[in-house]
Order: structure tokens, then sequence, then C-alpha cells
């Protein structure tokens, strides 16, 4: 009996998409009785569909089939029939279904009959997500963000090659950045880093000393592989420099100011001292220090010293979940939730308290999210309210005010209750709502403006959605 195929294609564009076929290894339903008689060809190029694409199932049993009957089966829990086709005349079959959220196995079957056998299709995986953006980052002028279908998607400044173009033209509206799969993406100093699917690191833009590519004085036009590594979990890029933490909890820097085992400056990654680092986290100044969360929640921070090793060192005992540096400044959330900011604070970045090298509480209640930017900081409470505090420049608070100034203690941004995660950036900060929309408010060249190339570019004192 020839091999049949079996392919899902969207039904909108006729590409092919988000397959994860399985093995029917340990854990994985079982296909029925008389299996081989079904051998599948996939030609799979993406894992993710957003929810609610129709997609078309379909294949071919072989000759001399038609009129018999195949059944489509979705598992959920266990398997059941939700359509069933009688095979044309090239024994060909097709079902059309609408994926839902989340991972949902297919399998087609067909009865025996007296001259063919039982069979079963192997199971094929369609993994349903939401559809628009998960995560977003923002540096100096420029801003990257992730959809949920692992798509790059950056606008902005791009004189260095931030935006991973190959050019040095800028892109003042959303748009996506090459074809790759993208877990992670940070904005650093005009330049950019990102985790891969397959967990290597990539950096594009400024790279003065060392910040974007293994070794300085050479600015990155294109996302280029930071050493050979595929463990990456997270990376902060900076200006001089940066660090990361891998899949196995290992925390590495490199870069000017951070020294491998020679003692001298290290332009791939190299191991921070200890272990078991649950976050890593250097500004995008990436001046030799940095700071993060190991196994038990505390606080650490790091940094050269007189025997050129990274130092770490324990700077706040309490119990923490989240960690983010900005511009001199940082911030971090404890595991009950509680927001905290250290560092600067001449505009108030830090808290209504002054500038302290140990964190101080900002304010009280809740909070899901903290952002430390240029001058300012944001959060989002778990009530879903985003809030903003330090410099008011460029309208950067988001209060629909470019007054007051400075704010050493949060202000609301507009009235939504429906903010997932909030960025702060250099001149901007940004901000994704729970249905996946991405919104920005600073300097930012809003979607139909028409910016000269010549001035800065226009200012938003509220959030304008940006897609």
């Amino acid at each position: 009996m020839p091999a049949p195929q079996f392919s899902v294609r969207s039904g909108a564009v006729g590409t092919v998409l988000a397959l994860v076929v399985a093995l029917l290894l340990t854990g994985a339903p079982g296909p029925a009785s008389g299996a081989s008689a079904y051998q599948v060809w996939t030609a799979a190029s993406k894992t993710l569909v957003v929810r609610g694409t129709p997609v078309t199932i379909s294949g071919s049993v072989g000759p001399s089939a038609a009129g018999h009957t195949v059944v489509l089966q979705q598992y959920a829990g266990r398997w059941t029939s939700v359509a069933s086709a009688k095979l044309s005349s090239t024994s060909h079959y097709s079902f059309r279904k609408a994926v839902p959220l989340g991972s949902t196995a297919f399998r087609v079957t067909k009865a025996a009959s007296s001259t063919r056998a039982a069979g079963t299709s192997k199971v094929v995986r369609v993994v349903g997500v939401k559809p628009g953006f998960s995560s977003v980052t923002s540096g100096p002028g420029h801003t990257c963000a992730l959809k949920y279908d692992h798509t790059l998607w950056c606008f902005g400044s791009n004189f260095d090659g931030q935006l991973g173009l190959g050019t040095t033209k800028e892109v003042p509206s959303l748009r996506r950045i090459g074809t790759s799969s993208w877990l992670w993406v940070k904005a650093g100093w005009f330049n950019t880093c990102g985790v891969r699917t397959d967990r290597t690191m990539w950096c594009t833009g400024h790279n003065e000393d060392g910040g974007a590519i293994a070794g300085p004085g050479r600015d990155a036009y294109h996302f280029t592989q930071m050493g050979t590594r595929h463990d990456w979990a997270e990376v902060t890029p900076g200006s001089y420099g940066g660090c990361g933490r891998t899949t196995g909890q290992v925390a590495l820097c490199w870069g000017k100011g951070w020294h491998g085992a020679d003692g001298t400056d290290t332009w791939t990654p190299y191991p921070v001292a200890y272990a078991n680092w649950l976050r890593v986290a250097s500004g995008p100044r990436g001046d030799a220090q940095g700071c993060g969360i190991r196994l038990g929640d505390l606080l650490w921070c790091f940094h050269e010293n007189s025997s050129l090793e990274p130092s770490p060192y324990v700077l706040d005992s309490s119990r923490w979940a989240s960690l983010e540096s900005g511009y001199g400044q940082s911030c971090g959330l404890h595991t009950a939730k509680s927001l905290w900011c250290w560092g600067d604070s001449t505009y108030g970045q830090s808290g209504p308290g002054p500038t302290s090298d140990t964190p101080q509480h900002v304010a009280a209640g809740s909070w899901r999210n903290a952002s430390a930017g240029y001058q300012f900081s944001c959060g989002v409470r778990s009530d879903g309210t985003a809030w903003c505090w330090g410099s008011n420049e460029y309208g950067k608070l988001g209060t629909g005010s470019y007054s007051p100034a400075t704010s050493h203690t949060p202000l609301q941004v507009g009235s939504w209750t429906t903010w997932a995660v909030v960025d702060a950036g250099y001149d901007s900060a940004c901000g994704i709502r729970t249905d996946g929309a991405l919104f920005c408010w600073g300097m930012v060249t809003a979607p139909g403006e028409v910016a000269d190339p010549d001035l800065p570019a226009p200012t938003h004192n509220h959030p304008v959605r940006m897609g």
C-alpha cells in the first residue's frame, strides 16, 4: 500500500502551519490497532497557530481507495470523532477545522474493509496561541516586541543597526524582523539581543565594547550569534557588554569590564560565580555590574573586583520574585508582590525616598510587573492598572499631561484595568493589554503620523496603539 500523506495547511493563506508531529512515545495517546498501515508525511515549518485560525487537514490514503470513509478525531482527554469524509476518486481527504487555544491533537482513522486493513495516522499536534503581543522591550529610540506566535516585531531608531535589518534606516512603524522564532528579546543601549527557540543567543546593533557581537569596535547590522551555546533562557545587553542566564541556572557576562579566566576582557559569555541563578539582569549601559535572584529567592548583585572576577554578594535577604535593571536604578517584586526599587532617585525613579543602594518600598498594594527605565520606572498592579513614576519628560509617565515634571509616587497611566505588562524605556514606555494589543507613550511616532527625520519623534502623554 503506498504511503499516505498527511498535512495541515492554513485555510486562509495556504501555507503550512503549526505542526508538531508526535511519534506516540511515552505519555502520548496511543494509536488504534493497525497503525502501521499508515505512514505520515508533513512539511511543518512552524509550531504555533493563532487561536481561531482555520486549518485544512488533508492527505491521501493511496490508490484504489475511492469511496472509503476516513474519520477526523480530536483528543481532549479521549479521542472523539469530530468529522468524517469519503475519499475522492484520487483517494484524497480534506478537513477544515478552527484551532482552539492550547495544544490540540488530531488524527485520521480509516475503518477496515474487505480489501484494506484499518489504519490510523500518526498524531499531529496543533498549538493554538493567543493573537497579539506577549512581551515588549524599549531602548533609546527603538522598541521590539514578541507575538504569541514567537515572531519578532520592531520599530524606531536604527542608526546602529539595532533592529537587525541590515541597514541603518529608521523604521517608523511596527515591522516584522526576519523569519526566525524567538523566546526572549531585550533592547539595550542602541542594540538588541534575544534568544531563539533553539536556545541560541543573537545580538545586533551598537558594539563599541562588545555589547552586540564577540569583540569590540564594529557594529552589527544583522542579528549575529553570540557564542555556540544552545541553552540560553534570558539575556540583557548593554553598551559595554551584557549578562544572561542559561536554562541550567548559570549566570554569564561578557564585554568590556567583564574578565575571563585570563584576567582580560572577555568577548564571549563567561560564568559568574555560584550556581542556581533564577533571574539575571544588567543595566542597558552594561558597566560591569549586574544583579540576580538565586535559589532561595535572595537578591544578589555582582561586579568586577580587584581579583578581576565577578564577585556576587547578597544585596537583600528578602524573598524576591522578579528583577529589572535600568539606567541607574533597579526595580523588582518580592514574592509577596510588593514593589521595591533602589539606585538613583534624582527624579523619583526609585520611589519616595532618596538615592539609595538598598531597596526601598515604592508604593503599597499588590503588583505583577515592575520595569526600570531612564529617569523613570513603571509597573502594573494586580488589578490590571498601569502606573509610572519619576521624570515626565516627553510625557513618558503616560498620565495624559506633561505635568508634573517629576513624581516620586506612582501615577496612573490612563484608566484601563486590562494591562498585562508595561516596559519603561529611555524616552518612552510601552505596554501590552490582556487582549494582546500594544500601546506606547512618550517620544514615539504613532501610526499614521509623518515624522520629520531631521527632528525628534513626536511626543504623546497618553498611550497610543501601535499594533
